[in-house]
């Protein structure tokens, strides 16, 4: 009698997960990188910049975040003069700050992040908010929805090897809540027709981790900008192997 109850045990537990809507075979859902309230967080080593009279000001800025949420070097769009000393305030940080990595199937790895920081002086009060997003898909998702955020190999992608042009590719694709990629468009290209179909392909190919709205994934639209002729930093560019 015992080992026909303790026979059963294992089979009762597959029903039990079953009913109560558990699968043993289940994917871990993917997070994304992350700011975080710790001290080594970016948003809490940047240094007000000194500078005379109020300000509102945002930046728009990406860069790969390790598998250890360790940040490499950072670039900012649409820079002028007045926002220079916050860019520079920004770098200085970074190079000893630290975030919530991201993760894919359970394993931390690295990502392109796309983030804004908004510094606001008020009098002598100062503040810096930080966002994961650059604002696009704001009036669906809210000002503080996680970006989808693109997987990064160490290594050069196949496509884009033979591409010149500064001002490189921009790119508009749909993310899905798994991370597919769907309708690339080309919204503005510096290169000829063989690198705008590469463009494409590369975006296509590339493994992402979905937006999140707080702990759920949500659909998005994402842009991205490739500059085929920058060859520092290949795992900013990688992608398909």
């Amino acid at each position: 009698m015992n080992y026909i109850t303790n026979s059963l045990i294992p089979y009762l537990f597959i029903s039990l997960c079953i009913v109560s809507g558990i699968s043993l075979g289940a994917t871990p859902s993917p997070r994304p990188a992350q700011f975080s309230d710790s001290a080594n967080s970016l948003q809490n080593l940047i240094k007000f910049p000194k500078i005379n009279g109020d300000v509102n000001l945002t930046l728009h800025c990406e860069a790969v975040v390790l598998e250890d949420g360790r940040f490499g070097p950072i670039s900012c769009s649409g820079m002028t003069e007045e926002k220079l000393p916050f860019w520079e305030a920004i770098s200085e940080a970074n190079y000893i700050a630290q975030i919530v990595p991201a993760k894919l199937r359970n394993v931390s790895r690295a990502v392109r992040f796309i983030f804004s920081l908004n510094f606001v002086k008020q009098g002598g009060a100062t503040i810096i908010t930080a966002l994961p997003n650059h604002g696009l898909n704001v009036a669906e998702l809210g000002l503080d929805y996680s970006a989808a955020q693109p997987v990064l190999r160490r290594r050069y992608s196949r496509y884009l090897k033979g591409c010149s042009g500064r001002n490189g590719h921009f790119i508009e694709v749909h993310i899905d809540t798994n991370g597919e990629p769907s309708n690339p468009t080309l919204i503005l290209s510096a290169t000829d027709n063989k690198c705008n179909d590469d463009a494409i392909k590369f975006v296509e190919e590339k493994e992402y981790i979905p937006a999140f709205k707080g702990k759920s994934p949500v659909a998005s639209k994402l842009l991205l900008q490739f500059r085929p002729y920058h060859i520092r930093y290949p795992i900013l560019y990688s992608g398909a192997d």
